[in-house]
């Protein structure tokens, strides 16, 4: 789960006592999906899948999608527990429970700071990808009951071929065989040095992306002076999806690391995480500017 996802997620916990929530029965032809929620279960939809809280029960179900492609993928995440830079570290507690379709398993750690337990479930849809259902809860609180609000709703869980919306084809439209390239140069001043950021993505029509991260550190002291560079080339696949009016880039490393960016536009501004990118395509003028797509 990507660094914001727990900010975005207490955010959305205060708006569902406010706002008009979702119980009974969740339909979501995008993902491919229906579940039942479990009595007493409220919650909304959100970029990321769907989020539930209770007025009786102890913290907070996430129902999300995924896009692993095999069980042996789903399992190697799974053991690599979740570990943020925002005082949450959750790690595989017991032995996982791996099924034909679906694996499960216990975490134990600290979400934002607070001592936490997670119950979590991925299943495998037969069209590709699946969903995953977690249950955070504060360790004092959690007992065998919030395992079974996952399994309710994973037992009930149906899928179906997603459909996509006019707004994902619309996307995907856009960014087919684009460079996305952020720059960004913070200078500390007084001949110090400064660091200068570069990232850029390049998202080809075939589904899969390059991703390079040039970022430097400049040094220019009285007694050091250099650089030294980040240089970081990764591959993967990409995908849009829309919840909603909001579109999200997904971004799939070859290495089982996962980035999410909302998208926003402001006439042919592009931003990611409200982060401006520059888009060019194949035919830009620019050199260096063009996506490295095949």
């Amino acid at each position: 789960m990507n660094k914001l996802l727990y900010l975005l997620i207490f955010i959305f916990i205060s708006n569902i006592l406010y706002c008009q929530t979702i119980s009974g029965k969740v339909s979501d032809s995008s993902i491919g999906i229906t579940f039942n929620v479990p009595n007493n279960w409220k919650g909304q939809q959100i970029p990321q899948g769907y989020i539930f809280v209770s007025d009786i029960e102890k913290g907070f179900i996430l129902v999300t999608p995924h896009n692993f492609k095999t069980i042996d993928e789903i399992v190697e995440n799974a053991n690599m527990g979740i570990n943020e830079n925002n005082g949450t570290v959750l790690s595989l507690s017991d032995k996982l429970e791996i099924n034909e379709n679906s694996v499960a398993g216990i975490f134990k750690g600290f979400l934002e700071g607070q001592a936490a337990i997670s119950f979590a479930k991925s299943l495998m849809s037969p069209f590709g990808g699946g969903v995953a259902v977690f249950v955070f809860v504060e360790s004092e609180n959690y007992s065998e009951k919030y395992k079974e609000f996952v399994n309710e709703i994973c037992n009930s869980l149906k899928f179906s071929e997603p459909v996509r919306s006019s707004l994902e084809n619309e996307l995907e439209q856009i960014l087919n065989n684009c460079r996305l390239t952020y720059m960004n140069n913070y200078n500390s001043g007084y001949g110090s040095g400064g660091i200068q950021d570069k990232i850029i993505i390049d998202l080809c029509e075939q589904g899969y992306f390059n991703y390079y991260d040039e970022s430097q550190v400049v040094m220019n002291a009285d007694d050091v002076s250099g650089y030294s560079s980040g240089n970081k080339n990764n591959t993967g696949n990409w995908n849009v999806i829309a919840r909603g009016d909001q579109g999200t880039l997904i971004l799939n490393f070859d290495d089982g690391n996962i980035a999410e960016y909302n998208l926003t536009f402001e006439g042919e501004k592009t931003f990611l995480n409200g982060n401006r990118f520059f888009r060019t395509y194949k035919d830009s003028n620019v050199e260096g500017t063009q996506p490295d797509c095949f």
